[in-house]
């Protein structure tokens, strides 16, 4: 999505808004029914402001925010974190567009991040991406399909992996789910 989409979406925003104001003046909706579309309307407007932010540096491949992306306001968040501690070493459960915002707040600190993907047709085009990018110095794409593992006592479907050393490393300081 570009700027002048994504600044057409906050206008759109902003004039449900106020017609919800204008139906509260006219007491077509509760006051509790308006409260929480106002509350909707300004996580939607916030999730807008997060993708603007995150639009520099672009990508040159478009990549979706799909239900299973993280959202661009989560992304913004760890952006800042990385700016204030020392994070060097990631691991991503899940490939997307997230992997190559990641690569990109992990780059001028010499990070690495490792990024598992059930799906090995999509772990593939993930590669593509972070090659095209030029991310591939700090990104791994590893498939690991999902096997059963054993939780306390309950089955559960969980990357195969049992370690960091599984993963080519020593530590990780971050794992993102």
């Amino acid at each position: 999505m570009n700027t002048g989409t994504l600044l057409a979406l906050a206008i759109a925003l902003v004039a449900l808004a106020c017609c919800s104001a204008v139906l509260l003046a006219y007491g077509r909706h509760s006051r509790r029914q308006l409260e929480a579309r106002l509350k909707r309307l300004d996580s939607q407007l916030g999730e807008l402001s997060a993708k603007v932010a995150l639009q520099e540096p672009s990508f040159s491949l478009p990549l979706p925010w799909t239900s299973w992306t993280l959202s661009a306001s989560c992304l913004l968040r760890i952006r800042e974190s990385f700016a204030k501690r020392t994070i060097r070493t990631v691991v991503e459960c899940g490939a997307g567009i997230s992997t190559l915002h990641l690569a990109r707040f992990l780059a001028p600190g010499g990070g690495r991040l490792v990024s598992l993907e059930d799906d090995e047709v999509w772990a593939a085009a993930v590669r593509r991406m972070v090659e095209k990018e030029g991310l591939a110095e700090i990104v791994t794409v590893l498939h690991r399909p999902l096997v059963e593992h054993r939780v306390l006592g309950h089955s559960v479907r969980w990357y195969d992996v049992r370690s960091p050393r599984d993963l080519g490393l020593d530590t990780i300081d971050l794992i993102l789910v």
